[in-house]
């Protein structure tokens, strides 16, 4: 799980590097993108879940964030012109439902020895640009390239500071 948490950290940060670098483009000309790097994400969540379900059973909030994010990526991919008008508040909704779930995992590290403060911390970030999104769509709706990747790199961010958090794998 770790690995791939720190893979999609990467990959979502690219992601919102790549919105910030092309701020004059319409949503229609990344909108591909960013809902095929979103289904990536998800799918890989889920993957992790279904490696690290038996080890660490506490991993479910990884299945859940995984079946989201591979919903929001088909909405941005397969209805791009409506998800154009709706889009600050579907992906705030997807940092409030990432930083619930790290908070609620967080809690669940409890009494394993790992660091919970920085997974704790990343999803109360998420929760506050999310609910930032639903006060003041209006505002994100003026820069959405920019917008989209300060979404893309609080949830790449996030994503990181959580895998370096987990304990690798013991082999042996």
């Amino acid at each position: 799980m770790r690995v791939f948490m720190i893979v999609m950290g990467v990959l979502l940060t690219v992601t919102g590097v790549f919105c910030f670098a092309n701020l004059e483009k319409e949503w229609l000309s990344f909108a591909f993108v960013i809902g095929i790097v979103m289904l990536i994400a998800g799918l890989s969540n889920i993957l992790s879940y279904l490696f690290e379900r038996k080890s660490r059973p506490q991993v479910g909030w990884v299945l859940t964030e995984g079946f989201l994010t591979v919903i929001l990526g088909l909405i941005a991919l397969l209805y791009p012109f409506r998800t154009d008008l709706m889009i600050t508040v579907v992906f705030g909704l997807w940092l409030i439902t990432s930083g619930l779930m790290r908070v609620t995992a967080a809690f669940e590290m409890k009494g394993r020895g790992l660091r919970r403060a920085p997974v704790a911390l990343s999803g109360l970030i998420g929760i506050a640009v999310g609910v930032f999104g639903f006060v003041h769509p209006y505002l994100w709706g003026m820069a959405l390239a920019a917008v989209l990747g300060v979404l893309f790199i609080m949830q790449g961010v996030s994503d990181l500071i959580t895998g370096l958090a987990l304990p690798g794998r013991r082999r042996g």
